[in-house]
C-alpha cells in the first residue's frame, strides 16, 4: 500500500515537473521536482521497488528529452542506489548531516549530468557556470520539496476498499 501512495505521488510529481518546472525557469535552468522524489522514494522503499521506480521515473523523462536518451534512466538509478546504500548510516536527527546530504546527491546529480552534456559537445566555461547554478538552484528546491513530501508523508492519507 506504501508502495502504491508512492507511486501516485510520483505521478503528481511529475505532472508538476512537466507543468510548473518549466514556468520557473531561471537563467535557462529548469528545477528538478523529480529528484527530490528520488530521494524520498530511495529511503522509504526498500532496494528493489525503489530502483524499478527510479528507472521507469528515468524512462519517461529520457522520452520526454530524446536527445540525451537513457542519461536520466542511468543518472536515476545511480543515486537511487547510492542513497539506498548509504541512508541507513545517516543519523537523521542532525540536520545538518541531512541538509549536507541532499546538496551531495544534487552535486553527483549535476555532475554526472554535466558528464553527459561533455560527451555530446564540449567543456566550456558555460557549461561549468550553467551546470554550478543548476547544482545550486536545484539544491533548494530538492530541500523544499522533500520537506513538502516528509510533511505530506506524515498525513494520514489512504486508500479504503
Amino acid at each position: 500500500m506504501r508502495t502504491l501512495k508512492l507511486i501516485i505521488w510520483g505521478v503528481i510529481s511529475l505532472y508538476f515537473q512537466i507543468l510548473i518546472s518549466p514556468k520557473l525557469v531561471i537563467g535557462g535552468i529548469m528545477p528538478n521536482i523529480l529528484l527530490a522524489y528520488l530521494i524520498f522514494v530511495s529511503i522509504n522503499l526498500s532496494s528493489t521497488p525503489a530502483l524499478l521506480i527510479s528507472f521507469f521515473v528515468g524512462l519517461i523523462v529520457d522520452v520526454l528529452q530524446p536527445s540525451m536518451f537513457g542519461a536520466y534512466t542511468s543518472i536515476f538509478i545511480i543515486i537511487s542506489f547510492i542513497i539506498i546504500q548509504f541512508h541507513m548510516n545517516l543519523d537523521k536527527t542532525q540536520i545538518l548531516l541531512v541538509l549536507l546530504s541532499i546538496v551531495l546527491i544534487n552535486f553527483i546529480y549535476s555532475f554526472l549530468i554535466s558528464l553527459f552534456y561533455f560527451f555530446q559537445t564540449e567543456f566550456t566555461l558555460n557549461l561549468f557556470l550553467n551546470t554550478f547554478f543548476a547544482f545550486l538552484y536545484n539544491s533548494g528546491f530538492s530541500l523544499v520539496f522533500l520537506y513538502l513530501f516528509v510533511l505530506i508523508d506524515k498525513l494520514k492519507i489512504g486508500f479504503h476498499d
